[in-house]
């Protein structure tokens, strides 16, 4: 491959050899825009890397093989190719997707290491770039499914090295020089490519810190997660949750196990991922529940688009959840699949094509969620409609009930505000006879606010009389009566 013929289509005796234009490019011969080969480097990776890197050059020797990276942010799989190309004494250079002819050659003579972006889907395997000539290690930057052809090659799947609190805290002193950092900020699974990128958009923004964090990180993730997820910013502090005792225990353990998930997993063929099922009546909170963890964690909270998630063609279904689920995984963001049993959903017995495929599919997401490595929450009206196996893939479900005339005191308190003329009598009253969910009472509050807001007054008994007859018209129920004092 070191040569290449010139003039092909003349007589034999008038053709030429020339170096092959990859090769000419690895002598500095060529013009580096010529797109041939992109230099990778490594940067200021933490030390641990560096040594994994080292540990595993040693181990496998200058030897042909495949190191294929699946898992983490693309730019940190990139760093870490770097240095793992380093570690083997070589130069990382990024591969084209249409290798010229002698790029083997140019790899063997320049010293290099090969690179290459390799698109896997589930079900396929993707070729490796032809590289003739060369022998020696080269790396490729997967997706998490879906395999390689690799002629021959022994293939060694290499996760990124896992990143310690302390580690992680180094990294933030490091985005965020002269801030006092929350002390569960280390706990977050980001890599070093995230972490300096959360932190440039930190600094450029004014504010309490651990608001611009949040905010710094859900417009670092928006592109990546969109179309199917949306970024929700609602902000739910202690004070916006009203739960009883139960519901508040199963809340905070959700809370401590999201928290305790740099620590690893438990078990060694559990995926550390938190996977937690919000089972109950429409309007009682779920969605709310699920702002407030995410607050509480820092994180930013994603809502799965199932619009643009779920296809009429066979299989594009699963790849669409299978890459958002793979952007979840690498932002170590919280990811709420609404209405999660239209995903989910029994398995029924296969009379036709049509249950067949969607026994596959269900077949394919159960098995995808046990494996999921970040934060999921799913939200139903109906637990009864899920498949029987699904159960035993989730580390929790929450029965989220209708609230009592004690909640749903507080639930009137909060959503009406400070701005309202109702006495605690009114208010009293209200909480015991309008048995509606949270979701019901603050929409009361808002056809209230409206009626107030327009005659520049508080909110009144009477407003509350007219939202709730619009509330109860909507469900299709008859308003209640012995509102106002007789």
């Amino acid at each position: 491959g070191v040569l290449a013929r010139v003039g092909d289509r003349v007589p034999l005796s008038e053709q030429r050899f020339a170096l092959a234009e990859a090769v000419r490019f690895s002598f500095g011969l060529a013009p580096e825009s010529s797109g041939l080969a992109l230099p990778l480097s490594a940067g200021e990776l933490p030390g641990s890397w560096q040594d994994a890197a080292r540990r595993l050059a040693e181990r496998i020797g200058p030897e042909p093989c495949c190191l294929i990276l699946r898992q983490g942010d693309e730019t940190d799989r990139r760093r870490y190719a770097a240095a793992l190309s380093e570690a083997f004494g070589r130069t990382a250079m990024l591969l084209p997707e249409r290798p010229a002819a002698g790029l083997g050659a140019a790899a063997m003579l320049a010293g290099w290491l090969p690179v290459e972006r390799a698109r896997t889907r589930a079900g396929e395997r993707a070729p490796l770039v032809e590289l003739p000539a060369f022998l020696g290690p080269r790396i490729a930057i997967a997706d998490s499914e879906g395999g390689l052809a690799l002629d021959g090659l022994d293939g060694f799947d290499t996760p990124l090295p896992p990143l310690s609190p302390k580690n992680r805290a180094t990294l933030w002193r490091r985005a965020l020089p002269g801030e006092t950092l929350p002390d569960s900020l280390p706990l977050h699974r980001f890599g070093p490519a995230r972490i300096a990128a959360i932190g440039a958009r930190a600094r450029a923004t004014d504010g309490p810190l651990p608001e611009r964090l949040r905010c710094a990180m859900g417009a670092e993730l928006r592109a990546e997660m969109e179309p199917h997820a949306q970024l929700v910013s609602r902000r739910v502090e202690d004070s916006g949750l009203v739960t009883d005792e139960a519901l508040s225990a199963d809340l905070n353990l959700l809370l401590a196990r999201c928290r305790v998930r740099s620590l690893g997993p438990a078990a060694p063929d559990r995926a550390p991922g938190v996977r937690v099922l919000f089972s109950g009546p429409s309007g009682t909170g779920k969605t709310h529940a699920t702002a407030w963890l995410a607050t509480k964690l820092g994180l930013p909270l994603f809502k799965l688009d199932l619009a643009s998630v779920v296809s009429k063609y066979i299989g594009e279904t699963e790849e669409n959840l299978a890459r958002l689920l793979d952007r979840a995984e690498a932002a170590d963001s919280v990811l709420l699949i609404d209405e999660a049993d239209s995903l989910f959903g029994a398995r029924t017995e296969a009379k036709d094509s049509s249950d067949r495929f969607a026994n596959n599919q269900t077949n394919y997401l159960l098995t995808r969620i046990e494996t999921f490595d970040g934060i999921v929450v799913l939200t139903t009206n109906g637990r009864e409609r899920f498949d029987s196996a699904f159960a035993r893939r989730l580390d929790q479900i929450i029965e989220v009930p209708l609230p009592g005339a004690k909640e749903r005191r507080a639930i009137w308190r909060y959503c009406l505000g400070a701005d309202h003329a109702l006495t605690a009598a009114e208010i009293n009253r209200l909480s015991a006879l309008v048995d509606l969910a949270g979701g019901h009472i603050r929409n009361i509050a808002q056809t209230a606010e409206v009626l107030a807001r327009a005659e520049d007054r508080p909110v009144g008994l009477a407003d509350i009389r007219v939202g709730i007859d619009q509330e109860y018209l909507k469900i299709g129920r008859t308003p209640p009566g012995g509102l106002t004092e007789t």
